[in-house]
């Protein structure tokens, strides 16, 4: 069977070897705030649609054959920091095929994470890349989002593709701490129940992580996050940091010019447009800062480990501050 418009749908391992399923997906899946939640529900609304599983280092040839534009940019974040914002008003023109956490790239390095396999930078690119193939004769450029933990193979990604220009989507920790606890990510849920995952996420032994709260813990991910992204700053070239301060106004500026993309007066005024509202769920309407808030519903025990591993934090001034 062709490949053509076919893109991974899922990887798993099988005796140390990763087999993938391709499915032909429609170009609309790229139009959601996060690609795997698309094609999720177009897979439950299309039960039959095609798809092949086959032992991805068997058939390399035939995945890294697809003609596909090779990835512009990738955009890797701390969570909850406006990344997805960020995504979405990069994917308002039509010449920008934006990938926003993809769940089989998320898998494979699950599975890397566990030492199912080892990382190869050879099969990261032939999965990511496939994402890359053209539906409509008018893309361009290919933008990717990674999910939050990817940053704990940032020098392997990065390593894979050297020449790409990348960004660092970072925020005041204590408001990352905050909007965790809410909707808890999957370092937080590891903590609970795959220690051994969480203790590699957070860079401290297992042994060790029975000692920490949560709060502790999702504070030394954060700042294994800034550290990583510190070396490869200086490692990599066409790395740039940036703040959830930062946005809206900055991405049809200094975020474009960084990706390489030349932006006519309304295709600013279409991204502005989109940046004005929320970035997951439009319909519900304008995108509004949330730091004052984030930093009063800090508890004590989020703000004493907040500070514990970052040395310039300090507790929001007025902090009503409840919790242990």
């Amino acid at each position: 069977m062709d490949l053509a418009h076919f893109m991974p749908e899922e990887l798993f391992v099988t005796s140390g070897r990763p087999q993938v399923r391709y499915s032909k997906l429609p170009a609309s899946v790229f139009d959601a705030p996060f690609v795997s939640h698309a094609i999720r529900e177009f897979r439950a609304a299309n039960t039959g649609h095609p798809s092949q599983v086959f032992d991805l280092r068997d058939h390399m040839d035939r995945v890294t054959s697809l003609p596909s534009i090779a990835p512009s940019g990738f955009v890797f974040h701390v969570s909850r920091c406006g990344s997805t914002l960020l995504s979405q008003m990069l994917s308002v023109l039509p010449r920008n095929r934006v990938l926003s956490e993809p769940d089989v790239m998320s898998q494979y390095l699950y599975h890397c994470l566990q030492g199912d396999i080892t990382f190869g930078p050879d099969e990261f690119r032939a999965l990511l890349n496939s994402y890359g193939q053209a539906f409509t004769g008018q893309e361009t450029s290919f933008f990717v989002k990674f999910t939050s933990w990817n940053l704990a193979f940032l020098d392997q990604i990065l390593t894979a593709y050297p020449a790409v220009p990348w960004i660092f989507m970072q925020r005041d920790p204590l408001e990352v701490m905050v909007s965790n606890f809410t909707k808890p990510t999957a370092p937080l849920r590891w903590f609970h129940t795959r220690p051994d995952l969480a203790a590699q996420i957070a860079g401290i032994p297992k042994d060790a992580l029975k000692s920490h709260s949560p709060e502790q813990f999702l504070a030394a991910c954060l700042k294994r996050y800034a550290d990583s992204c510190a070396a490869c700053l200086k490692q990599f070239p066409g790395g740039l940091a940036l703040s959830y301060c930062d946005l809206p106004d900055i991405v049809p500026d200094r975020v474009a010019s960084h990706f390489g993309l030349s932006l006519s007066a309304v295709e600013q005024e279409q991204m502005m447009a989109r940046g004005r509202m929320n970035a997951k769920l439009p319909a519900q309407g304008a995108f509004v800062a949330d730091i004052g808030d984030k930093q009063t519903q800090a508890t004590k025990a989020m703000i004493a480990a907040v500070q514990e591993r970052f040395e310039d934090a300090h507790a929001p001034a007025g902090n009503g501050a409840t919790g242990p």
